[in-house]
This record gives structure tokens, C-alpha cells and sequence, in this order.
């Protein structure tokens, strides 16, 4: 070969690799170019307080977990970083859980994580979860445990239904049982049909037995209605299937009342357990048992003019108002008495 020969050869091989290295070098350049902008994201919390890093991020994410062949729950966003841990940052949360195939619990947030893997998820910035029947809560931060089909908030809680509402410490939803408590004092009031005071109701633990709109504090319960009071060491809340309106109270005795009366007047007793059922129109119903401790049931009251009545029996039924009886029997009762008011420093005196 000649020395030109070689030359031409030389040459030749300097520009083919000069023109390899601008091909792969306009290669990568476009695919930087390509490559998602993750900069911009604004991450929330990370895991175990340790830095991690994005490797992807996707618009429109949904996630499906199935128990068997029935679904169990479902996670969506409108964006999501993914990151090297297994974790996903989400933005505009959706979260659906499934009982008998149908959605049964809805929960929408304005961001979140979520870990596949271990299928827990963290919604978090104005969570609200949709109990149905019109009842729904409100959170700072709800955790969902997939694989126990348990969902916790961290932090109080509020919540809503037709005609009322509350507060909470805590919340806890079993999946598996459809039981949603609420702990760490909670507090419910009813406005009602009229616009008498509402009815407060206290109570350290409260659970709701959704399927069938059962209301239970099995830890003491006290009523507030404007100055009356009613005590008791537990009850059940029978909400209407359909609107979620309060039905019937029962209460477990031993049950103590006392306090002032709205439409003037003040009341005290003591009765074992004790019924009151809702009509409507604010008027109730009211069905009280004996006392175990005396056997009967005492009740003691004035109206507004100072007109005092007593009454001992072995059952107690009534009707009225939220604000005043229109009728109480005493059935097989032991006394019974009504006393006019005094100008004070008189004793009573009976009238009958």
C-alpha cells in the first residue's frame, strides 16, 4: 500500500468516528432534552426523614389492589413522582375501598404518598372520606393499612350529617367489620326540626355500625339540651336508614336527668333503662324502665309558674316536645303528688 493509500485511510477513519461521536452525541442530547423536568415538583414528607430520589413522574396514576377476585381498594392522582424507595408522592388523592364489589368508602385528598408494595397509602391537605347516608369526615391526615383493610387519621377529626355534626380525637374504620370509631372525646349535636337549643351529646367513644346506622358509646354518655342534663354508662343511636336523622335513643340505666327546661321550669330523676323515640316535628317519645337500685322510677319537676309535681312509679311513659311533656303516666305507681309555688322562705304545700 502506499504512503498516499494510507493516508486516505487515516483520514477516512478520524472523520467516520468523528461522525459516530456526533451522532451519539446528538442522541443523548435529545434524550436529555426528553427527560421530565422533576425539579419544579414540590415533595411532600420523605420516609424515615431521609432525602430520596425521583427517578420518574407520571400523570394520570391508578393503582387496583384485589383481595381474591373481589377488589379491595383503588388509588388514583392526577400526577405522581415516583421515587428509588418504592414510594409515590401523589397529587390530588383519590382513594375508593371496595366491600361486595361496590365502592363503600370515598376519599378524596389534595395530595399523598402511596407504597405499593406495602400497600399503605397517607392522605394528607384537606382530606375528606365519604361515609354515605350523607355522612362524611374531615382530617389533616388519614394512613390507609391495605393489608388489614384498616384506615387511622392522625389527629381530630370533624364530621357531618343531615342535621348534625361533630368532633372528634380520633378516627378508626375497620373495612372488614364496616365499623367506624371515633376515640379521645367526642362530640355530636342535632339541631332538630324546631329552633329550640340543640341536643349535645358527650361521649368517650363513640362507634358507628354503618350497614345499619347504629350509633354505640360504651364507655358513659351525657345529653346536653340547652339546661338539662341526662346521664348514662352506655347507649345505642338508631339513625333512619334513608336520611341519617336521628330515630331513637336507648339508654342504659342507671339514668339520671337534671337541669332547666327550655320552656322554663327544671326537672330531676332517676330511672333504669330508658327509651326515647323521635316523631318528628321535634316531638318524642319516651318509655322509662324501674331503677335496679330502688325498683321504680322517680321523677321530680316544675313548669314555670313554680307549680312543683312528683311522681314514683314502676314505668314511665310520656309524650311531648323538646321542650315541654304534653302527657306523662306512671304505670303501677306508688305516688304521686303536685305542690303549688311559694313566695320564698314557705314550705311547700301538696295539693293533691
Amino acid at each position: 500500500m502506499t504512503r498516499r493509500a494510507r493516508l486516505l485511510r487515516r483520514v477516512s477513519t478520524v472523520l467516520l468516528t468523528l461522525w459516530v461521536l456526533a451522532v451519539v452525541g446528538a442522541f443523548v442530547h435529545r434524550q436529555l432534552r426528553r427527560r421530565p423536568v422533576v425539579a419544579p415538583v414540590e415533595l411532600g414528607e420523605v420516609a424515615a426523614g431521609r432525602e430520596e430520589t425521583p427517578v420518574r413522574v407520571q400523570r394520570g396514576f391508578v393503582y387496583n389492589d384485589v383481595l381474591g377476585v373481589e377488589p379491595n381498594f383503588r388509588v388514583a392522582a392526577s400526577e405522581v413522582v415516583e421515587f428509588a424507595s418504592g414510594w409515590y408522592e401523589l397529587r390530588e388523592m383519590n382513594l375508593s375501598m371496595f366491600q361486595g364489589g361496590e365502592v363503600s368508602y370515598a376519599l378524596v385528598a389534595g395530595a399523598g404518598r402511596f407504597n405499593p408494595a406495602e400497600k399503605t397509602a397517607l392522605a394528607r391537605d384537606q382530606v375528606h372520606l365519604s361515609l354515605g347516608r350523607g355522612v362524611a369526615v374531615r382530617a389533616d391526615e388519614v394512613v390507609l393499612h391495605g393489608v388489614e383493610r384498616r384506615l387511622a387519621s392522625r389527629g381530630s377529626v370533624s364530621f357531618a350529617g343531615p342535621g348534625w355534626g361533630g368532633v372528634g380525637g380520633e378516627l378508626a374504620v375497620s373495612l372488614a367489620e364496616d365499623l367506624v370509631e371515633l376515640r379521645g372525646g367526642v362530640s355530636v349535636s342535632w339541631r332538630g326540626d324546631t329552633q329550640g337549643s340543640a341536643l349535645v351529646m358527650l361521649t368517650p367513644r363513640l362507634a358507628y355500625r354503618r350497614q345499619r346506622g347504629l350509633l354505640e358509646c360504651p364507655e358513659g354518655i351525657r345529653f346536653l339540651r340547652g339546661g338539662l342534663r341526662i346521664d348514662a354508662p352506655a347507649a345505642e343511636i338508631q339513625l333512619e336508614a334513608d336520611t341519617g336523622m336521628l330515630r331513637q335513643v336507648r339508654l342504659t340505666g342507671p339514668v339520671r336527668i337534671d337541669g332547666a327546661l327550655d320552656a322554663g321550669g327544671w326537672m330531676e330523676g332517676r330511672a333504669g333503662s330508658t327509651t326515647v323515640e323521635a316523631l318528628g316535628g321535634g316531638r318524642m317519645r319516651l318509655a322509662a324502665d324501674p331503677a335496679a337500685g330502688t325498683g321504680w322510677v322517680s321523677l321530680r319537676w316544675a313548669d314555670r309558674k313554680g307549680a312543683i309535681r312528683e311522681l314514683t312509679a314502676w314505668r314511665l311513659v310520656g309524650e311531648g316536645s323538646e321542650g315541654a311533656w304534653e302527657w306523662l303516666e306512671g304505670r303501677s305507681w306508688r305516688a304521686a303528688s303536685s305542690w303549688r309555688g311559694n313566695r320564698p322562705g314557705e314550705r311547700l304545700r301538696p295539693t293533691g
